[in-house]
């Protein structure tokens, strides 16, 4: 994230900037491996960074439109055929927050529908110990019956 963040703040291409950022963070004191990284180095990492980033984007894109129904014509989107350039709608990507808090929205949606499962589960469970002791009531009471028929 700190190299994103300063390739961003000195310019894409200062990685001499970018390296003397990082010497001269407190951050960074004890990242001997990081501090000693060549300025190319830094450049490459950097681009490793950014292409992950912008993947990480379009899924989120994506997913976006599948959520609110978009359809997305994937061969305009990867050759730009037929004069379209291959431009979509604009999609406002939700904030981490909010994703955060969907997620944690579908978790306890899945925790309630497991509890649910279990609690229908342990009343069935109730349900059968009820009938193995009501039977066993039974055999009691016919074992007794049986025992003073017999005497």
């Amino acid at each position: 994230r700190y190299l994103l963040c300063w390739a961003h703040k000195y310019g894409y291409g200062q990685w001499e900037a970018v390296k003397m950022a990082i010497r001269r963070s407190p951050n960074f004191r004890f990242d001997y491996y990081l501090r000693s990284l060549p300025s190319d180095a830094l450049g490459k990492r950097c681009d490793q960074l950014m292409k992950a980033a912008e993947r990480e984007v379009e899924q989120l894109e994506k997913k976006a439109r599948e959520e609110s129904n978009m359809l997305v014509d994937e061969e305009k989107k990867v050759d730009g055929e037929d004069g379209d350039e291959g431009d979509l709608s604009p999609v406002q990507l939700p904030t981490f927050k909010v994703m955060q808090a969907n997620k944690r929205a579908r978790a306890e949606e899945d925790l309630a529908l497991e509890r649910h499962g279990l609690e229908e589960k342990v009343e069935e469970i109730e349900s059968q110990i009820e009938e193995v002791q009501r039977r066993l009531r039974e055999l009691q009471e016919y074992s007794k019956d049986g025992v003073r028929n017999f005497v």
